[in-house]
């Protein structure tokens, strides 16, 4: 599979870099010299002689340090402060569940509230993903492949969708579990039509990021489920929309939403299970 395409450093990104303004600097040496050193040693009286540490998982204070990190620009400071994670035997899904997303999530806030411009949030974004994509390679040797044997699901956004970090920790999710991963950032709705009408999926996972695309969304799962080569596909949403109102996941046509990365591997391994016990769906040879 190729690169995935947001993680390369394009024209624009590189404009947005150069705008970036020295208080970026000085936020960068505040939470190096200052913050870092005091999460470290509030949490150090938990960590007792390298001990992994059962249940801690990172904080609202420990998520604001990890922003101020990400929109700082400060590549060596966000390093130590994952690595400081991981060395007190915190899990990487832990990591993965309880600061990536949730730092998604604050710097979407952040935009929401006009905290942050938008090449800010871009750029700390696109920092995110560069991270989790460093990550993954240690993030999938903590799974259990033989879960997701011989299964294949297909994950994008609704086309013109902003919103795919999500999307793209739920594809590590599958992966550890030892799904077959087609993850798609599709210019136009028909290409996802046309990738279904030729290759065999089990599941098809659609992130939808505001009520103004469900509509769109509900015409994109009827189409698929129409050229789907596997009649009796699966199909998940997901996105802030179903996580507020749970039930317009049938409403649009899907069969279930998702809440979370780990739900929604064990949500897609049921239905394709129940789907194989019901003599429904079989993967060609």
């Amino acid at each position: 599979m190729s690169a995935n395409p947001l993680l390369r450093e394009d024209h624009s990104v590189r404009q947005l870099r150069k705008a970036e303004d020295s208080r970026h600097v000085s936020l960068a040496r505040l939470v190096e010299s200052e913050i870092i050193p005091r999460l470290l040693l509030a949490h150090s009286s938990k960590d007792v002689s390298g001990e992994r540490v059962a249940g801690m998982v990172p904080g609202q204070d420990d998520v604001a340090a990890f922003v101020a990190l990400l929109l700082a620009d400060d590549e060596g400071g966000i390093e130590i402060f994952v690595e400081s994670w991981r060395a007190r035997g915190v899990a990487l899904e832990a990591i993965f569940l309880g600061l990536l997303s949730d730092a998604a999530r604050r710097l979407g806030q952040l935009w929401a509230d006009d905290s942050c411009g938008f090449s800010e949030v871009t750029l700390a974004s696109w920092r995110l993903q560069r991270l989790m994509h460093e990550l993954a390679p240690a993030f999938q040797s903590e799974g259990r492949p033989e879960y997701g044997a011989g299964l294949r699901v297909l994950l994008a956004p609704v086309a013109h969708e902003q919103h795919t970090l999500g999307m793209l920790m739920v594809a590590e999710f599958f992966r550890r579990a030892g799904w077959e991963v087609c993850s798609e950032l599709p210019v136009a709705n028909e290409q996802l039509v046309e990738l279904v009408r030729t290759e065999w999926v089990d599941i098809i996972g659609l992130s939808v990021g505001s009520d103004a695309m469900l509509g769109e969304a509900a015409g994109v799962i009827a189409a698929l489920r129409q050229a789907s080569r596997n009649i009796n596909v699966g199909v998940m949403v997901g996105g802030a929309v179903f996580l507020e109102k749970p039930e317009l996941a049938h409403a649009v046509g899907a069969d279930f939403s998702a809440a979370s990365a780990p739900e929604a591997v064990v949500k897609s391994r049921q239905y394709a299970e129940g789907m194989m016990g019901a003599g429904k769906s079989a993967h060609p040879k």
